[in-house]
């Protein structure tokens, strides 16, 4: 034991559906951490977390040794309504070369130029009204995936991608690139880790590459569109449970499925590859 946090009930922070508010949402969360920060000072012993560390160093045959050197340009979604994303992942991104470009969904006009866009989870249910509202923006992410843009969207960006969203008793329009509408549940849908074996070529790669997510949600998204993925829960080596999930159109793929980039090397390889072969 290094040490401990005491209570502070100063340092509570909120939460609704799908857990804590987003720190974009907290406007004193800078004083929250400073507070927990000094708390930290007084009652932990970094000096002998840092005596007992005992880090790997990357040797050659480390399984990381992708090395893109072609430059590209990702536009991602970055606001109040989307934000969830694994910033390892956009870490892994910028060290390949990508520049990543933030755009809002909810205040500009259209999408910024880039090689392909990237829609993380978030809360669109919550600003389902300023999503329809600015029909511009949805206009041009329609326009982007019908000329080939490559477009990748996780869960809350399925949710916008797809037709309409019914959220708080109403139902509201989206992007349209996929049929179907999105519709806010009284509990949670999916929620675990999963694995997921694709049945097209995708951003993962070609027809029965593996993958493996996360799904959490408090929706569903009724569809006629054909599902691209066969997706299964494992415990203790057998499987659970299995359903199918994601969509396909063009070059844009969206489903609920949270993936982080590190799991392997050949799983960027063919997220980079696939915008490449768009340009």
């Amino acid at each position: 034991v290094f040490g401990y946090l005491l209570k502070d009930r100063k340092v509570e922070l909120p939460s609704r559906h799908l857990g804590l508010i987003p720190d974009v949402e907290i406007e004193s969360l800078a004083l929250i951490f400073q507070r927990l920060g000094e708390s930290a000072e007084n009652t932990i012993d970094f000096d002998k977390i840092l005596e007992s560390c005992n880090a790997p160093k990357c040797s050659p045959d480390s399984p990381f040794l992708l090395s893109n050197l072609e430059p590209l340009t990702v536009g991602y979604a970055m606001d109040e309504a989307f934000h969830f994303y694994y910033e390892d992942n956009l870490d892994f991104l910028r060290s390949q070369h990508v520049k990543l470009v933030p755009f809002s969904p909810l205040v500009e006009n259209a999408l910024p130029e880039a090689d392909a866009y990237y829609f993380g989870g978030g809360f669109p249910e919550i600003y389902a009204k300023e999503l329809e509202a600015n029909r511009s923006f949805r206009e041009s992410v329609l326009l982007a995936s019908n000329t080939g843009k490559p477009i990748y969207a996780e869960c809350g960006g399925l949710m916008y991608l797809g037709e309409q969203l019914e959220a708080q008793g109403k139902i509201y329009d989206m992007v349209g690139i996929f049929k179907g509408k999105s519709k806010m549940t009284s509990r949670l849908k999916r929620f675990g880790y999963c694995i997921a074996q694709t049945k097209a070529d995708s951003f993962f790669g070609p027809v029965g590459a593996e993958i493996r997510g996360h799904e959490f949600h408090h929706s569903i998204f009724e569809t006629s569109e054909p599902a691209i993925l066969d997706l299964r829960k494992e415990r203790d080596g057998e499987v659970v449970s299995q359903w199918v999930g994601g969509y396909q159109k063009n070059r844009t793929f969206a489903s609920y499925l949270h993936v982080h980039f590190y799991q392997s090397q050949h799983l960027l390889f063919n997220w980079l590859k696939y915008i490449k072969e768009a340009r």
